[in-house]
């Protein structure tokens, strides 16, 4: 069994100077204002089931997950004002930021045996621009990391210890995810399975995908039965996927950008704006599919174009120039070369790393065809910091030795 990752005092300090210097900024520095257009979404999904113990997106009733909505709208109704809403989301996104940190270290701990390792995965998280920067957001961003860091610390914990508890606890905070963002679909019902020792036999394979699918689909159905009543049929995740296929994949976008004003085709937008939204997302995705049917060669140009977008060490929009363009090139450009090398120097543990591979490819694939952009990639970066700090704690320990051998 693999010993798990037990911090210091000086790591307890550190936790808790970075936690009073997130709520400085979210309480003091920042003012308790929206600065991020996605933000006033949130809020008033939050306002409406304050005032109404319903879900809604604009006039929609599946636009986009729930979770997010529900959890502003509780703390809205504990403080009362839009101020307060901001306030304690901050406040709540701050804390978890802290708990992010100490799962990424422990899983840099499991995955390379080295308590270096995951003292740097602690303190890389607590310092990360874009992990703080977004943890004074509100968006869904921070929640839904938070939960995909702490699912996968509950997958590896359920590696070194199999038990099913384990297993229960990854599949209901993969369930969490999804409800707070459905970008992970049905993935997480193929995670536990990889991990499991060759030679795979179909019996152990089989319980472990038979435990994974029920609890996910269990903690899910709430969200199904609603919408069936809704709806007349199940809608399993959203009514806006299509729309994100579609932005990605028309006459309008030849160069995989991402921006309704100028990569959409506008009188197509404006009348299926006007439509209910499962037929508006229907009309989205029959559009799209009929674009890549008819311009396959402009598809795969466009993918490559938006894996270039989501792996882009520099911000692509326009607008994020000078110091912020350089922060983010700075710390996640580092991240990303450290993570590489990683995955060559322990390339032994390729079965062991299998589960985030396969979060890697199938983040970079689901981007790659329909939008691409430094937001959609964010999630992936906490296990680009535990891969570096692995990189980083062989580097430093191969150094050591060089040290005291020359003694």
């Amino acid at each position: 069994m693999t010993r798990a990752w037990r911090p210091g005092r000086w790591h307890v300090a550190t936790g808790l100077l970075a936690l009073g210097a997130y709520l400085v900024l979210d309480l003091r520095v920042f003012p308790l204002s929206t600065r991020f257009p996605d933000e006033q979404r949130f809020i008033d999904e939050a306002l409406g089931f304050a005032r109404t113990g319903q879900f809604w997106v604009w006039d929609d009733r599946a636009f986009e997950m729930p979770l997010i909505g529900l959890i502003y709208g509780f703390i809205y109704r504990i403080a009362g004002s839009e101020a307060g809403l901001i306030a304690g989301a901050r406040v709540l996104q701050a804390v978890l930021l802290v708990i992010q940190a100490w799962l990424c270290a422990d899983l840099a701990r499991r995955l390379f045996s080295r308590d270096i390792a995951a003292s740097l995965a602690f303190f890389a998280v607590l310092a990360y621009p874009m992990f703080v920067a977004f943890q004074a957001l509100l968006l869904s961003e921070a929640v839904f990391i938070f939960l995909l860091v702490l699912a996968m610390w509950w997958l590896y914990r359920w590696a070194d210890t199999p038990t099913t508890g384990w297993l229960v606890a990854y599949a209901a905070s993969m369930a969490a995810a999804t409800y707070a963002k459905a970008s992970l679909t049905w993935l997480p019902l193929l995670l536990p399975v990889l991990l499991l020792p060759p030679p795979l036999a179909w019996r152990p394979g089989l319980r472990v995908a038979a435990v994974t699918a029920l609890v996910y689909c269990i903690c899910l159905s709430p969200w199904w039965v609603r919408n069936a009543k809704l709806f007349g049929h199940p809608i399993l995740f959203t009514t806006s996927a299509s729309s994100n296929l579609y932005l990605g994949n028309n006459p309008a976008n030849l160069t995989a950008g991402n921006d309704w004003e100028r990569d959409a085709e506008q009188p197509f937008v404006s009348a299926n704006g006007r439509l209910p939204e499962v037929e508006r997302d229907r009309h989205y995705r029959e559009r799209a599919l009929a674009y890549i049917h008819a311009e396959p060669a402009q598809f795969v140009r466009n993918a490559g174009r938006k894996f270039v977008r989501f792996w882009n060490i520099f911000p692509n929009h326009e607008s994020f120039q000078g110091a912020y363009r350089w922060i983010v090139a700075l710390s996640y450009g580092p991240a990303l070369a450290l993570a590489l090398l990683a995955a060559w120097l322990y390339r032994e543990r390729w079965r062991r790393f299998m589960p985030m591979y396969a979060l890697f490819a199938y983040f970079t694939l689901v981007h790659s065809i329909t939008i691409a952009s430094l937001r959609y990639r964010l999630p992936l970066e906490p296990f680009l910091v535990v891969f570096a700090a692995g990189a980083a704690a062989w580097l430093w320990s191969r150094e050591r030795d060089k040290t005291a051998r020359l003694r």
